[in-house]
């Protein structure tokens, strides 16, 4: 995968996103909530590359500034829902019988909401936060990690080197997370990284409609919501947050597609 330079860029791009997550002090040019009275809804310029808001806020600083913010969300939800959601896909699929339904009807149940919707109705309930957007987001990823894990065990704990782990004395325990896990991990990986692109859109759009992360606080969601007042004054405060999460989420999906290439052995030997 190093060899090509395609993966080197995506994960070049990875590697500043994490960057900017962590350190975006090291990277805006202002403070994202300092206002430039002198400099209201002015273009962009070098002291401004992207110009700035209603307030004279630097539109840069606050677009990174709100990458941190919805690529911690995303990621710590995808996170939980994965810690969440894979032991019981394990459980389920391993153990089958009555445990399978009870897991899985559950499972079922929850994706029967959409999962906009889904995340739109716990946050009307629990209040708008950071917190509860994350919360929303990862009980709506549970029954989809899940679902996959179980998938990949029933076929897995019927291959040989299993039954080999059980004849020897292998416990439940063992099997499921030194014998089956490790081999079903693949496409939950392909997963996580198509999930954390979905998520920064469902975060987007739960701060657009005021449902999420709130002023002054930049986010992509409520940096577009400002925006859309002064959208023909000034489009480049719309365009700025906007591309920002298309580029992210772009660059997710192929780091998706490209890991799927590379873990799946049927995939990577047709392209080889």
């Amino acid at each position: 995968m190093l060899r090509r330079w395609s993966f080197i860029l995506k994960l070049g791009v990875g590697l500043l996103l994490l960057l900017i997550v962590v350190f975006p002090g090291l990277v805006a040019p202002h403070d994202p909530n300092e206002m430039h009275i002198e400099a209201i809804l002015e273009g962009p310029s070098w002291r401004f590359p992207l110009g700035t808001d209603e307030f004279g806020r630097d539109l840069l600083s606050r677009c990174l500034y709100g990458a941190r913010i919805s690529l911690a969300i995303s990621g710590v939800a995808v996170l939980v829902a994965m810690i969440i959601g894979i032991p019981l896909g394990l459980v389920s699929g391993y153990f089958g019988g009555p445990v399978d339904s009870i897991i899985m009807r559950l499972q079922d149940a929850l994706l029967s909401f959409p999962m906009v919707l889904l995340a739109i109705l716990l946050v009307a309930t629990l209040g708008s936060s950071m917190q509860t957007v994350t919360v929303a987001i990862a009980v709506a990823y549970i029954p989809r990690f899940a679902r996959l894990a179980r998938a990949g065990t029933l076929v897995i704990k019927e291959q040989e080197y299993i039954e080999a782990a059980r004849a020897i004395g292998a416990g439940h325990l063992r099997t499921l997370f030194r014998g089956i896990l490790p081999n079903a991990m693949g496409p939950l990986i392909v997963q996580a990284t198509l999930a954390v692109a979905v998520s920064i859109l469902i975060e987007t759009g739960l701060s657009y409609l005021g449902l999420g992360v709130q002023p002054p606080t930049p986010s992509w969601g409520n940096l577009l919501r400002s925006a859309q007042t002064y959208i023909r004054i000034a489009p480049w405060y719309v365009l700025s947050p906007g591309a920002f999460v298309f580029a992210t989420v772009l660059g997710f999906n192929l780091l998706g597609d490209r890991l799927r290439e590379r873990l799946d052995p049927r995939v990577r030997r047709a392209l080889d």
